[in-house]
Formats: structure tokens, sequence, C-alpha cells
């Protein structure tokens, strides 16, 4: 069974290629499905992740992975730094992790995926450059040597 995301009109959608049927897991952006392919995560002014089961069933329940920054430009929030996210969740391997970069850059957030737990933040030497994109400039390593 093969389903695909996207964004329309501000919500976060799957799309099952099996029924074509459409359903809404969400209102953000930046969608990333987990490395099994039972939830999804998405970003709007905080990071959530959903299991793909309950959003069939129209039982959609997300669970928030950092918190909120506000609202406007995740940017323009510098005392949300090492604490708020600002860019798509990316999944480790396992699927048991997520990071995303903090709202100016200057961190990397880690959270269980299922929003259990503390989170870490992992403050960076040299800021990243937002800019180009933030799911473009972080990566997990599948296999320790």
């Amino acid at each position: 069974m093969a389903r695909v995301t996207y964004v329309a009109g501000g919500n976060v959608d799957m799309f099952d290629l099996a029924t074509n049927k459409q359903t809404t897991v969400g209102t953000g952006f930046w969608p990333t499905w987990s490395p099994d392919g039972a939830r999804i995560a998405w970003w709007g002014d905080r990071v959530q992740a959903v299991n793909v089961a309950d959003a069939l069933a129209g039982a959609t329940q997300p669970v928030t992975l950092f918190p909120s920054y506000g609202s406007g430009n995740c940017q323009d929030h510098p005392e949300a730094a090492g604490k708020s996210s600002c860019g798509p969740a990316l999944w480790s391997p396992d699927g048991l992790w997520v990071y995303s970069p903090d709202v100016v850059g200057k961190s990397i957030l880690i959270a269980r995926s299922d929003g259990s737990g503390r989170g870490r933040s992992i403050t960076l030497e040299h800021p990243m450059e937002l800019a180009n994109g933030p799911g473009g400039l972080l990566a997990w390593q599948p296999i320790a040597p």
C-alpha cells in the first residue's frame, strides 16, 4: 500500500493510492514519514507527529515533539532558541527519535518520536544556514562504525 503526503491550503494531507482516499493529518507543512511508514511528522509552529492508522480511522491525535515558539516568522523569536524548532522533523533510522533545528539555527533539538521523555538541545559552535533549507543540512548516521 502506498501513500503520499503533500501540503494543500495550509493542511498536511495524506493520499492513499490504493483507496483513492485523502485524509488531513494536521495543519502546517514539511511533512516527513517515519522509516517504517507508520507515522507522519510535520511542522506548523511546532513539530508534531501522528500515527497513520489513527489518521485513517478519523482519530488523529497529534503528539507535540517540540514546544511552539508562538506566531510569526520563527527566526524573529530569539527567546525560543534551544527550545522551539524551525524546520522539518527528521527521523532516526529506527524511528525512535526526531530532530530539527531550533528557531535561530544555533541548536539541534532531539526528542523521542512518541513525545515521551525530555528532549535535548545540542548547542552548535557555528549556526546553521536555515535559509538553505534545514532538512538538507542535517542527517542521521544509520549505522555506527
